[in-house]
């Protein structure tokens, strides 16, 4: 795989790897945090309900409990007390009211009777009491009901008898269908027992359902059950459960002043729906910048693997093509590709001038093997006639003098060549070894650029850790950042209820003043507290809209500074990239010098073995200047010894012998060395240098 295509790949994975954590904790946050401000405010919210609860409530009493304290009402005349009724239940709206005497007996305007003495919410008003009953089963209409008691205070202030009004079971449902969480949520209301008296689902109040009792037969209410219990202990808190396939989200808190409790909630759905959405444009997002990446990744990956193919494909023509060591590479710009073709420049030129080298000594070379090849050639002719004329001397004693004195001159002549071969060796060996000492500094060249590279890496990979570290703790400050401003959005949309209550509030104290100047002066008390509640909603309600603008500028900050913090995070990454791509780079160029290294110290073992049979070629011709010596010794004591001819004669052909022998070995050693240098001028040949 090429440069760039890890690159590349690398750079798609990593923003892939980025943008799935980012959204997967973004989501994460904004789920938990969802859940937190739920958990929070959902037992708020049916507090609120309770109280809400708790005041329509009092408005029902004190309106039953008005119209006991009236003067006809307590004056016990049926005549007046029944006319009353009817007035009060068509204006009030009840279904109908009736009184209970001592005995236990009420008496109805239409001349219905029952016996009612048994009934809890009976004996607290005749204990003095103002009482709501549960949703129970009307021993008149025979249908489920809620009936509010009063006492009717006799002469000296005991109650001499109870008013008492009934309602439809499920009025206080169309109470709390004003209550609920969200767009689609809905409360609920349950007696002391776990018996609901107040949904918005009407034949659950009518059926009098009760899931506490119905979970002992099925086990799919058990979850609800356990919240429905928690509820008749007079707790307030949040929880969830599973009910008709919907998993619902409630928060319960006591009515205040009663045994009941509401419960205020939603589908969970609906409350985690725009989380959902944000699961849908974290996708979106991630994708964009995946393709984003990916163009930058390819412009990337060009612009580092463009220069490093033209490297590569230059350096393999040298390799395996012409050997033209005069191109150079393009050195435009001013990054880390400009230094690399300076240093590769650079690097060639030095090559170039050790190959000009190298080849100029391969041609003085050439020329000395050529000469010794023929100084050999005429030195084997020189022995071959001393070999005719001591044949000749053999058989022709008579012309003895004259083959002494052709000998000697040709032994001169042998002497003399051999010297010329002797300094020509002596100059073939002072070249090789001036090649070695070249070819040894630019070992030393090589080592020390590797090593310098060897640093450099190191240097890089610091940087790159210390580039990685510093963005990671930014990208810690930006999700905190995130976090924070996500938190501030929590706090607005609990200001936004704050206000809504605040205006239901206001709302509610209008309607209490309302009902208190309709009830004269015994509401006026209770006109007082409604105001005093109308300007609590009215200060709740602007200290909102404060905390909320507050908030608004709070969040826009946050905004901005992650804005930047993300821009930082950029930079740090590019930064990251430009580092671990310089590192290959200089991975690159250390590998190429490793190479050319080991492609000198070759040229240098094949400078040893040339100095080495140089040395070979010295030895020989140093044994044959010391044979010429003793073939010219041993002719001239011929010449005077011409008595021991016979003996001279026999030591001449043995001498003669030896020189053949060492002419042999010598003209060896001459093709030996003539075939190196035609080899080495063969391989430094395939190199271009001008």
């Amino acid at each position: 795989m090429t440069i760039g295509k890890r690159l590349a790949g690398s750079v798609i994975i990593l923003l892939a790897v980025v943008a799935l954590g980012v959204g997967l904790l973004s989501y994460a946050a904004a789920y938990r945090a969802v859940e937190q401000q739920l958990a929070d405010a959902a037992p708020q919210m049916a507090a609120y309900g309770g109280m809400i609860i708790r005041a329509v409530l009092d408005r029902q009493l004190a309106l039953v409990q008005a119209t006991a304290l009236r003067p006809d009402m307590r004056s016990m005349d049926w005549d007046v007390q029944k006319t009353i009724m009817e007035e009060e239940t068509v204006r009030l709206g009840f279904m109908g009211m009736g009184v209970v005497m001592p005995d236990g007996t009420a008496y109805y305007p239409d001349g219905t009777t029952a016996q009612l003495g048994d009934r809890d919410y009976v004996k607290a008003a005749m204990a003095g009491s103002p009482a709501v009953s549960n949703v129970i089963i009307s021993r008149v209409t025979n249908s489920p009901v809620m009936m509010i008691a009063a006492p009717i205070p006799g002469p000296d202030g005991a109650p001499a008898a109870v008013l008492i009004a009934r309602n439809d079971a499920v009025w206080l449902s169309e109470v709390t269908d004003t209550i609920g969480y969200g767009d689609t949520g809905y409360s609920y209301v349950v007696d002391g027992s776990g018996t609901l008296i107040a949904h918005d689902n009407r034949q659950y109040v009518l059926d009098q359902r009760n899931f506490i009792k119905e979970a002992e037969e099925n086990p799919d209410y058990a979850r609800l059950a356990a919240m429905l219990t928690r509820m008749t202990t007079g707790e307030s808190a949040y929880d969830s459960y599973v009910f008709e396939g919907r998993e619902r989200i409630f928060g319960f808190a006591p009515v205040p002043g009663s045994a009941w409790s509401i419960a205020v909630g939603a589908y969970q759905e609906d409350v985690f729906g725009h989380v959902g959405g944000m699961r849908v444009s974290i996708l979106i997002i991630s994708g964009i910048f995946l393709v984003l990446g990916l163009g930058m990744a390819g412009v990337l990956s060009r612009a580092i693997s463009v220069p490093v193919r033209k490297t590569a494909a230059m350096l393999r023509d040298i390799a395996e093509g012409e050997g033209d060591l005069t191109r150079t590479l393009d050195a435009r710009g001013s990054d880390e590709i400009r230094d690399m073709a300076d240093s590769f420049n650079l690097t060639m030129g030095r090559i170039r001038s050790l190959v000009g080298a190298i080849h100029d000594q391969a041609d003085a070379l050439s020329s000395i093997g050529e000469e010794l090849s023929a100084a050999m050639t005429e030195s084997a002719a020189s022995v071959n006639q001393i070999n005719s004329n001591i044949q000749s001397l053999r058989g022709q004693t008579g012309a003895q003098a004259d083959s002494v004195r052709r000998a000697i001159a040709a032994m001169e002549r042998i002497a003399g060549s051999i010297r010329e071969l002797d300094k020509h060796v002596e100059e073939q060996a002072a070249a090789v070894s001036q090649s070695s000492a070249a070819v040894e500094q630019m070992l030393a060249n090589i080592a020390s650029v590797s090593q310098t590279l060897s640093h450099n890496a190191e240097s890089m990979q610091e940087l790159a850790a210390a580039s990685d570290s510093g963005r990671s703790d930014l990208s810690n400050v930006s999700a905190s950042i995130r976090d924070v401003s996500k938190e501030s959005d929590s706090l607005l949309e609990i200001s936004q209820v704050i206000q809504q209550i605040a205006s239901q509030t206001n709302l509610l104290s209008m309607n209490a003043a309302i009902e208190a100047a309709h009830a004269g002066d015994a509401g006026r008390g209770f006109g007082v507290v409604a105001d005093e509640i109308r300007k609590l909603a009215e200060s709740s309600g602007e200290q909102a809209k404060t905390i909320s603008a507050v908030l608004m500028k709070v969040r826009k900050a946050m905004e901005d500074m992650t804005v930047d913090a993300e821009h930082v995070v950029g930079q740090f990454e590019d930064m990251n990239v430009k580092i671990v791509a310089m590192g290959d780079r200089e991975r690159g160029v250390r590998n190429a010098m490793d190479e050319q290294g080991h492609g000198s110290r070759e040229i240098l073992d094949a400078m040893a073995r040339l100095q080495e049979l140089s040395n070979r070629v010295k030895t020989g011709s140093g044994a044959m200047r010391d044979d010429a010596d003793t073939v010219r010794d041993e002719t001239a004591a011929l010449e005077r010894l011409s008595a021991e001819l016979s003996a001279g004669m026999t030591e001449m052909a043995a001498g003669v012998a030896e020189i053949n022998t060492a002419m042999t070995g010598v003209s060896d050693l001459g093709r030996g060395n003539r075939e190196a240098i035609e080899a080495l001028r063969a391989e430094v040949g395939r190199f271009k240098i001008g």
